[in-house]
C-alpha cells in the first residue's frame, strides 16, 4: 500500500500532491454542504460494494468530515501559508476501504460522552464501532485522520492494522 499524498510546500500554501496508485482526493471548502458532498463522492466510489459496506464508509465518511468542518467553522482561520481546504481520501480495496480525512488544524479530536439529549459528542464513538481501526496522524499545521472499515466477513489482523498505522 502507498502512503497518503504528502504535503508539499509551495510559496504561501501547503497542497497535496496526487499519487494515482494511491487513494482519491476531493477538495472542499468548509460549508454545511461539505458533508453531503463527501458522501456522494465516497458513494460513487464504492459503487457495486455491498450495501451495508457502503453504508457503513458514508457513515464514518460523515463523522469525520463533520468533526473537521465544524472545527474549521467555529475556529480561526489556518496560518496563511496553510490551504484551508478539507481533504477526503478514499482507497476501496480489496479487503477494506481507506478513508483520509486531512484539515489545516493540528489540534486532535477528542471523544466526548454525549448525554441522553446532547444533539453531537457521538460522532468518535460511531467511527471506533464501524472501523477496524481509526487513528490520527498530527502534524505542525494538520493532521489526517485514518479510518479503516473491513469489508463483510472479512476479519483484519493485527499485523495488517500495524502495517496500515505505519504505512
Amino acid at each position: 500500500m502507498r502512503n497518503p499524498p504528502m504535503p508539499m510546500r509551495t510559496p504561501g500554501r501547503i497542497v497535496l500532491t496526487w499519487n494515482p496508485a494511491g487513494p482519491s482526493w476531493l477538495r472542499m471548502q468548509p460549508s454545511h454542504e461539505l458533508v453531503l458532498q463527501a458522501r456522494r463522492f465516497t458513494h460513487r466510489l464504492l459503487a457495486g460494494c455491498d450495501s451495508g459496506f457502503i453504508d457503513d464508509v458514508e457513515v464514518v465518511t460523515s463523522e469525520l468530515v463533520t468533526n473537521s468542518m465544524n472545527f474549521a467553522l467555529t475556529h480561526r482561520s489556518p496560518p496563511r501559508h496553510v490551504a484551508p481546504s478539507i481533504w477526503l481520501g478514499v482507497q476501496p480495496l480489496k479487503r477494506y476501504c481507506h478513508l483520509y480525512v486531512r484539515d489545516p488544524f493540528p489540534v486532535l479530536p477528542a471523544r466526548r460522552t454525549a448525554a441522553e439529549d446532547d444533539t453531537s459528542g457521538r460522532g468518535l464513538l460511531i467511527v471506533e464501532m464501524l472501523t477496524a481501526a481509526h487513528w490520527v496522524d498530527g502534524r505542525k499545521f494538520d493532521k489526517t485522520s485514518h479510518a479503516v472499515i473491513a469489508k463483510p466477513g472479512v476479519v483484519l489482523t493485527e499485523a495488517e492494522l500495524d502495517r496500515l498505522r505505519r504505512a
